[in-house]
């Protein structure tokens, strides 16, 4: 039962963290700004130490950090996708580049 729970818990945080990534996006879209410095957004990426897409997360903040407004390139790791498909169709429609 403490297993099941703790999945649940877990869905339910994670879901929370696809919808305010998305509100993110939303925010950015009603807004366009045009700028030649590099800004990206991470669509929820996590930085840390223990490897894998933690790491490249990390390296790459240090030369670009996040931007949650105003970013002009979304960086999405395949095995960590915090952006739900509502998301991806409006970025199509801007046509980041």
């Amino acid at each position: 039962m403490i297993k099941f729970y703790n999945n649940f818990i877990k869905k339910q945080i994670i879901t929370l963290w696809k919808i305010l990534q998305h509100f993110f996006v939303l925010i950015n879209f009603s807004k366009i700004i045009k700028s030649k410095k590099i800004k990206i957004f991470y669509a929820g990426a996590i930085s840390g130490n223990y490897g894998g897409s933690f790491v490249k997360i990390k390296r790459i903040k240090e030369f670009y950090p996040k931007s949650y407004l105003s970013f002009n390139l979304v960086y999405i790791l395949s095995n960590a996708i915090f952006v739900i498909p509502q998301s991806i169709s409006y970025l199509k429609k801007i046509k980041y580049q």
